[in-house]
């Protein structure tokens, strides 16, 4: 669990439209991908946020990922399997 939330968080250091353009892109291969295996996972997380890990971009994949259906359908039945 702990990657996806790791992931969010990296993720929203990019800019969603085009994750391609701007500085993050290289920073994120400077400071994550060279070191790699040779530094620890929240060594690399600091160096590249500039903090420690937390769950905020984690919950706002949560709240978008899993949004009511009912708003988008506009059916409160659950699909059938």
């Amino acid at each position: 669990m702990w990657d996806k939330v790791i992931a969010e968080d990296f993720y929203a250091q990019f800019d969603a439209a085009n994750p391609v353009a701007g500085d993050v892109p290289m920073k994120y291969r400077h400071l994550v991908l060279e070191p790699g295996g040779s530094m620890s996972a929240n060594d690399l997380v600091k160096a590249f946020v500039g903090r420690a890990q937390n769950t905020v971009a984690f919950k706002r994949w949560m709240s978008a990922e899993f949004a009511e259906p009912a708003a988008a359908t506009g059916s409160a039945k659950p699909p059938a399997h």
